[in-house]
């Protein structure tokens, strides 16, 4: 069965402003700052890559400088996440380019991370985080889960059983992992955990979605 969302307000989020629009389209001057909220980190160039809002209305985000945080509705920070509202769980050379929240408020964000040993490479790296911000350790290796993707962009969605389905390029190829809810892989998809779709052409994923029949 279709779920249909209906939004009493329209947040945009873009360069690290977010702005909350009344149903008439004004502002809403009980979000933050006379309806336009604005974070800043005193870092140049950082940039938001990810964007959601949880179930209770907080904004969850993180940014170019490996920061997760989350404000409370009214747009100040949320001191019960984290430090002050920033989860700082991320490797230094981790940079992270999707994230999505579960049923049970745990998060769940996706990127690539930047190994130096002789040569350096780079692994894509899916880690779950708690509602409190920690890092979920009983998620795969301590909470990571290592994934054969190219350094490029990675889209995430989570299933309502709990499992988690992320999409990225290997090659010239999009690859879809499905994992367990524990990090394990999930066999049952395709017997082997994944698909890949060869192109015609390099590919790259943006947004990955989930029919109403799975």
């Amino acid at each position: 069965m279709k779920s249909n969302i209906t939004f009493s307000s329209l947040i945009i989020f873009l360069f690290f402003n977010s702005i909350a629009l009344a149903q008439s389209g004004s502002l809403d001057p009980s979000f933050a700052d006379s309806g336009i909220f604005k974070y800043d980190s005193y870092v140049w160039q950082e940039l938001p890559v990810a964007f959601t809002v949880t179930p209770d209305g907080k904004m969850l985000f993180v940014d170019s400088h490996n920061n997760l945080i989350r404000y409370l509705p009214a747009g100040t920070p949320d001191t019960l996440f984290g430090a002050n509202g920033i989860g700082l769980n991320f490797y230094n050379d981790f940079f992270p380019s999707a994230l999505a929240i579960d049923s049970s408020n745990r998060i769940v964000v996706a990127g690539h991370r930047i190994v130096i040993a002789g040569p350096s490479y780079t692994k894509v790296v899916v880690q779950r985080y708690l509602e409190d911000g920690t890092k979920d350790l009983s998620f795969g290796e301590q909470g990571d889960v290592f994934l054969s993707l190219d350094n490029t962009n990675q889209t995430l969605i989570i299933q309502p059983d709990g499992k988690i389905v992320i999409a990225g390029k290997k090659n010239s190829d999009v690859k879809v992992f499905r994992l367990n809810d524990d990090g394990s892989t999930d066999f049952t998809f395709n017997q082997a955990g994944y698909i890949g779709f060869l192109l015609n052409t390099i590919s790259f994923p943006f947004g990955i979605d989930i029919q109403p029949d799975g």
